[in-house]
């Protein structure tokens, strides 16, 4: 199976605009695991929630953090490149 990318996005350079993506550094399966056992868990029993006493949760549901989720478009704009120092001094 070929990598997913983690991240895709665009690159603009004034009127140029170049596709990027993220990919990851390794190509290795990513297990979930119980911190506890060490147990593998099933993606079904796995719940998105915070813990207000050691146990018990209060669950957070897909619409609710789709209605927090912040806008992104996507893309880096670069207003201007700047001129590499010729040398560094340390002060």
């Amino acid at each position: 199976m070929a990598p997913r990318a983690n991240w895709k996005g665009f690159l603009r350079l004034s009127l140029a605009t170049c596709p990027v993506a993220l990919f990851p550094a390794t190509s290795e399966k990513y297990l979930k695991v119980d911190a506890d056992t060490g147990d593998e868990v099933q993606n079904e029993d796995i719940v998105k929630g915070y813990e207000v006493e050691k146990g018990q949760y209060i669950e957070v549901s897909k619409e609710e953090l789709e209605e927090i989720a912040l806008e992104s478009t996507r893309t880096i704009e670069i207003d201007e490149f700047v001129d590499k120092p010729t040398s560094i001094r340390a002060t």
